[in-house]
């Protein structure tokens, strides 16, 4: 499971509900952002406690505390980009039954009672593709502006002032980035490219 130090309070503490996050099915819809988030915490074998680079010593210290005392079992790992070396998440072998067995949800699942987080939480996901690229100041005016719903936005973008660069672009909550990724692969001779 990936937890973001930087939004991690506002989404725990703030006991927000879909609804009044605007990510409801309808207005009857009385669950909470913050119960998917913690599902995901108590039940991980390994946490990935990532944008360390975006919180002081004392809040990370915070976050890793609420996190410990939601699954002391689970293995912390703090990360900056996502960079982590691979062999500290793929293959852990971590997963034991038993204690996945006393984990809380475990049982609806076994029963069939347990509602994909899609589901239950309205969460979903899409891509976009264009041919075309961004303009460089409408794309700028729309990373200003607040994104109702949105939980997460990562990829790359185009602009038509730099037709060769690729822009890396990344979004969670109020934490919004953008960057030079390098060329394009159409703007790069093919004789350089890797075999």
């Amino acid at each position: 499971t990936v937890v973001g130090a930087y939004n991690f309070w506002r989404d725990y503490g703030s006991g927000d509900s879909l609804v009044d996050r605007k990510q409801a099915r309808d207005e009857a819809d009385d669950r909470c952002v913050v119960d998917l988030l913690v599902d995901q915490i108590e039940f991980a074998d390994v946490i990935l406690l990532n944008k360390t680079d975006l919180v002081n010593a004392a809040q990370l210290k915070q976050v890793k505390g609420v996190l410990m005392a939601l699954n002391p079992r689970a293995k912390i790992i703090k990360s900056s980009f996502g960079k982590v070396p691979l062999k500290q998440v793929l293959n852990t072998r971590r997963f034991n039954m038993e204690e996945a067995q006393q984990a809380p949800g475990w049982l609806k699942e076994l029963r069939g009672e347990h509602t994909p987080e899609t589901e239950e939480y309205g969460i979903s996901s899409f891509v976009y593709r264009a041919r075309k690229p961004f303009h460089p100041q409408r794309f700028m005016d729309c990373l200003r502006k607040e994104w109702p719903g949105v939980l997460r936005s990562k990829g790359f973008f185009w602009l038509a002032t730099r037709m060769d660069w690729a822009g890396n672009f990344s979004e969670a909550g109020a934490a919004c980035r953008t960057e030079a990724a390098g060329f394009w692969w159409a703007a790069v001779d093919k004789k350089t490219w890797p075999d």
